[in-house]
């Protein structure tokens, strides 16, 4: 396969992008987006820069993602589904067309348009090429696992699936680019370790992560990008900006017409609040231009006609001032207590620092990326809280796409810096013998590179990327068992010796939990691992579990049950694990 480009998806929650990084005539680095072909109305097809993460299922039962499907939310909302990424690891469906669909299935219908834009570009080629999928940064393993899941659904190999962090893509992106330039013309002097606080607002989800940065070679750019801490998973995004707007528009013209909310049909209500959403994000995109050249007090309003009533056009305005003042309580907070289900730019960015121990007075920067970052607010906000410059990507929109691109370009066709493992077994704190064989192996792949790469500078990408939340296992009449501490570097590999019993004859299952630690009162269930036994076991009989988290945070747990008749399980992934006569048990 030719080596002239690699290719990322950013995978988001309201819309996806296609990037693809490539040398360009003097051998530096770049990237750009890849246009999706879409459906755009009834007839016509296009190709766009963003494919809206959008389904929508039609008379027949076909699905059709993007722009099409978008522009359906407000005259047909029962048969959409959008912002479907949040669901990312759990069992939730929805009913479409007589079937239950899931979040997993949506990413899927999402990833094949961008696989068969892919194949159209490459049409030479015989298969597809090794592609990087990005993620929030806190995703837990049960939404990496679905996300995996859903690329193999929409063709692509297993085998060539890289997972990213989307806030470590950014700033992948951003470093690249300062490194393509001369020394005299970069914005920040990355020869020295520089501490930026990453605030990636995005369509559904918000990162705040803290990553060391440094040029090990200036000259040549041997990037090395350290996660310091990861902030936990948040459902805060610009659609929580977009709904709280249009429930308060909602509100001020049910109002303004003499409606008693509790007199309208559920149908009409849930109609006209998706009308209302829509035009609620088209206002912000419109303030968001407009503010790039213009002082507040002069941008105009955003004004639209709108089918509310009874298909009758009804004038919807808005200006800047009303619609910060609608949605002023997602900047600062305003309750006394700290609460996951009403979120604030403040709390998720001092939660973090507070839970990593971070003084604000050791970063350097903030990085501000994702799309709702884009809206001026945000930033004024942000550098309020943490007193310091800010900087931003060239392209916000798709500057996540265009690193995770980059960063592929450098993990196949340009020398890496070997990351340093984590590594534990049950006799020693570090395997030294499990190093020296990665470092090894890091060297010889290296000697391969050398012998076939043709750039003519040697660059490399040294990636050390944490899990956000610890990972525990629950156990009968017991606290859960933390077995992956918070903010472990990847990949982790340990051995727990007779730290679990058997508590069912039949089957072994352990439940799993996420949170910061087994005394977190907002800890979260995560999928089960199970394994029916071929043989029966002893109640009570020791056992040893293996954990393992790869690089793409792909988790797999292994057992020994210590007896002399069976040799070492692996679990399987489940949501319903149960017997043929009731509910298989835990671990004690």
């Amino acid at each position: 396969m030719s080596k002239a480009a690699r290719y990322a998806i950013d995978l988001g929650t309201t819309n996806t992008v296609i990037a693809e990084a490539s040398k360009n005539i003097v051998k530096l680095i770049e990237s750009k987006v890849v246009p999706i072909q879409q459906r755009t109305d009834e007839y016509n097809n296009e190709r766009k820069e963003y494919l809206s993460s959008t389904l929508f299922f039609d008379q027949n039962g076909s699905v059709i993602v993007g722009e099409y499907a978008k522009n359906m939310k407000g005259s047909q909302p029962d048969r959409i589904l959008y912002n479907t990424k949040l669901k990312m690891g759990t069992d939730a469906t929805w009913r479409m067309t007589d079937k239950d669909f899931t979040a997993k299935q949506s990413a899927a219908e999402i990833l094949k348009v961008c696989r068969q834009t892919i194949e159209t570009r490459l049409r030479h080629e015989k298969t597809l090429p090794a592609i990087t999928i990005t993620v929030p940064a806190s995703f837990n393993i049960d939404q990496i696992n679905d996300t995996i899941d859903s690329a193999v659904q929409a063709g692509f190999d297993y085998n060539k699936i890289t997972i990213l962090d989307e806030p470590t893509a950014a700033i992948i992106e951003f470093v690249n680019s300062q490194v393509n330039l001369a020394t005299s013309h970069r914005e920040i002097d990355f020869s020295e370790k520089k501490r930026i606080l990453v605030f990636d607002l995005g369509g559904g989800t918000c990162d705040v992560c803290v990553v060391d940065v440094v040029l090990l070679d200036s000259v040549e750019g041997k990037i090395d990008i350290e996660q310091i801490k990861v902030g936990r998973y948040n459902e805060f995004g610009g659609s929580h900006f977009d709904v709280k707007c249009a429930t308060d528009l909602f509100n001020a013209i049910c109002r303004e017409k003499g409606i008693e909310e509790s007199e309208l049909d559920k149908k009409v209500k849930d109609r006209m609040l998706h009308l209302l959403v829509k035009f609620s994000e088209e206002a912000k995109e419109w303030f968001s231009q407009e503010l790039e050249y213009s002082d507040r007090e002069d941008v105009p309003p955003y004004k639209k006609n709108i089918p509310l009533f009874k298909n009758e056009m009804f004038p919807v305005t808005i200006d800047v001032k009303t619609y910060d003042k609608y949605t002023e309580d997602l900047y600062i907070k305003k309750r006394s207590k700290f609460s996951r289900d009403r979120l604030s730019i403040e709390e998720v960015i001092k939660h973090t620092i507070y839970e990593g121990k971070i003084e604000t007075s050791t970063i350097d920067y903030v990085f501000l990326t994702g799309g709702m970052a884009q809206y001026p607010k945000v930033e004024e906000v942000v550098k309020s809280l943490i007193q310091k410059p800010v900087i931003r990507p060239n392209e916000m929109m798709s500057a996540v796409a265009r690193g995770a691109a980059i960063s592929m370009f450098y993990e196949h066709d340009v020398k890496q810096i070997p990351s340093d493992p984590y590594i534990i077994d049950s006799k020693s704190d570090i395997d030294y013998e499990a190093l020296e064989r990665e470092e090894a192996k890091s060297t010889a792949s290296v000697q391969e590179q050398e012998a076939s790469d043709s750039l003519s500078f040697d660059r490399g990408l040294k990636l050390n990327t944490k899990l956000a939340e610890a990972i525990m296992i629950d156990v009968d009449d017991n606290l859960p068992l933390e077995i992956v501490p918070s903010n472990t570097t990847l990949p982790f590999n340990k051995i727990y010796p007779n730290s679990f019993t058997v508590a069912s004859p039949s089957a072994i299952r352990l439940d799993l939990f996420a949170g910061k630690n087994n005394m977190d009162s907002e800890m979260r269930i995560q999928r089960s691992y199970m394994k029916i036994l071929d043989k029966p076991v002893k109640i009570g009989t020791p056992i040893d579990i293996e954990v393992s988290i790869d690089k793409n945070k792909y988790l797999k747990l292994s057992v020994q049950i210590k007896d002399s008749f069976h040799e070492p399980i692996v679990l399987d992934v489940t949501s319903d694990a149960k017997e043929e006569e009731g509910e298989v048990s835990g671990v004690k």
